[in-house]
């Protein structure tokens, strides 16, 4: 009898056993399956891998030669190739080439769930998996513990799962300090207006208009791992996947990545990689990642830019410890130092643009003439320049290498059709929104009410008129009256300085609304 018992157990072990097995092989399979899914539902075999990595390595080679880097150091080429590379490898894991039919949106089916854990007041934690990758990561305690977050959270009680995600497909790339917050509003609202269907505000199904994901805010964050998607991106615009929302509804969400640093920035891999090494990386990827993505660049005069982010940092501090920089705020000591700042990051960069033998471009007492006859010339040393003048990553400083646009536009379209990108200077935006809007109705091929409803300056003035200028309230030095006036000779001096950069740009756009009265 005891034997029998013995057996019994002996039997019943083993059963367990290979039933554990069996769950463990089905739960891979079920994996295994979502996966093919995935691959088989969006047509995407190996073959079309290699050539969209051949395609990518192709964009990179092209924008280091157009910005002049390709030539002098092959191996920092490769490398910037290689990475790029393995940007699209991973997040093509997760995000399909194709999108779903008539979706404003970069939406797709797959396998998504999300748990939120806040850890503190400021910070918290994100689990979960998208199509078979897991995620399992902390939130960046200076964006995604602020109340936009927590606020998201609390709306899903903590938890999500979804069979359809979405990703922008448009994107505000840049430049900070130029308007953008006030775009990002203005197309929204002008395309809801004169959408066929009346689509949806995007900003209703945002977090954060700055998402800060393939450029990091704070020089920190590393790219590429397909498991970063979930955790913070996703996240941001989880709203438009809400299982509540109906599949028309979802169709009309156009979502827009406001992050205007990202014409400007690139993502950095490895600390031991060369700076340079992803300078390529985003204009010749994340078209590619996403094919029938937009983009939108807004700049305004380089002069008034560079002031205003000049204050817009003072004020950044004066959140944290206002005593500490009050006195400069109020004083004529925060011109001073402006200028400073100015004359000493010219003179740096002048400095850099000249090859052996060469004498740095005449500035000071040239004729504007022999000044931009100079810089002309030397356009192959603008990337490496623009880059070395960066000196201060926090920005608190003359940021003069963010007002020489002419550089990180050639960037993009260097691989970027021009049909899938549009400029705008905040003094047309001011003057002329109806133009504007027609550009961009134009930009995401939207013709439906254009008949119906008039598009003038007074009616589209009328449909964006609660867009702010910054939703944040941060402060414009030229209307806040404790910020004090340019010094006038720092004024003439950057006009002076940016004439050759804002005459190429105009050039390069065709278009005399960036002259900035040069």
């Amino acid at each position: 009898m005891a034997i029998t018992k013995r057996n019994l157990a002996l039997v019943s072990t083993v059963c367990l056993g290979l039933l554990a097995i069996l769950l463990v092989l089905s739960s891979h399979s079920q994996e295994t399956s979502v996966h093919e899914n995935y691959r088989t539902e969006y047509s995407y075999s190996d073959n079309d891998v290699k050539s969209e990595l051949l395609a990518v390595g192709h964009n990179v080679r092209k924008c280091f030669n157009s910005s002049g880097l390709g030539s002098s150091d092959s191996n920092l080429l490769q490398l910037g190739i290689d990475n790029a590379q393995l940007f699209m490898k991973e997040y093509r894991k997760v995000i399909p080439r194709k999108s779903l039919e008539h979706h404003a949106s970069h939406c797709w089916q797959t396998d998504y769930s999300a748990s939120t854990t806040a850890l503190s007041w400021y910070t918290g934690r994100v689990t979960g998996r998208i199509a078979g990758q897991k995620f399992d990561r902390p939130t960046d305690s200076t964006f995604y513990g602020k109340s936009e977050y927590r606020e998201l959270s609390s709306r899903f009680n903590g938890k999500f799962s979804s069979n359809t995600v979405c990703l922008p497909k448009a994107y505000l790339l840049g430049f900070e300090k130029c308007g953008s917050t006030y775009l990002w509003c203005f197309i929204s609202k002008v395309i809801n207006a004169f959408s066929e269907n009346s689509g949806k505000s995007s900003d209703k199904y945002h977090a954060d208009k700055e998402p800060y994901f393939w450029t990091p805010f704070l020089y920190t964050k590393s790219l590429p791992h397909s498991d970063t998607i979930g955790n913070p991106y996703l996240l941001n615009f989880l709203q438009a996947s809400d299982p509540k929302i109906t599949t028309e509804e979802r169709k009309q969400i156009l979502l827009i990545d406001g992050t205007p640093s990202t014409v400007i920035e690139w993502p950095k891999f490895r600390k031991s990689d060369p700076d340079l090494a992803n300078y390529c990386l985003l204009p010749s990827a994340l078209p590619q990642l996403f094919p029938n993505s937009k983009y939108v660049v807004i700049m305004r005069d380089p002069v008034d830019m560079l002031y205003s982010n000049f204050w817009w940092t003072y004020y950044v501090d004066a959140l944290i410890s206002y005593s500490l920089i009050k006195d400069v705020l109020n004083a004529v000591e925060g011109p001073k130092i402006f200028h400073d700042h100015s004359v000493s990051k010219i003179n740096f960069f002048l400095q850099c643009l000249r090859e052996e033998s060469q004498e740095p471009c005449p500035f000071v007492n040239a004729t504007p003439e022999n000044y931009s006859s100079c810089i002309s010339s030397r356009t192959h040393l603008l990337s490496k320049c623009v880059n070395e003048i960066t000196t201060n990553r926090k920005r608190k400083e003359s940021a003069i290498h963010r007002g020489i646009y002419y550089v990180h536009v050639r960037k993009w379209l260097s691989v970027l059709p021009r049909d899938r990108i549009l400029f705008v200077s905040l003094e047309t935006l001011k003057k002329e929104p109806a133009k504007i809007a027609s550009q961009v109705l134009d930009l995401f091929e939207i013709n439906g009410e254009r008949n119906k409803l008039p598009l003038t300056d007074k009616v589209v003035k009328n449909i964006t008129s609660d867009c702010s200028t910054n939703s944040k309230g941060l402060i414009d030095y030229k209307h806040s009256p404790d910020i004090k006036n340019m010094l006038k000779e720092t004024e003439v001096l950057l006009k002076k300085f940016f004439v050759p950069f804002n005459k190429l740009l105009a050039e390069l756009l065709e278009s005399d609304q960036f002259l900035w009265n040069s």
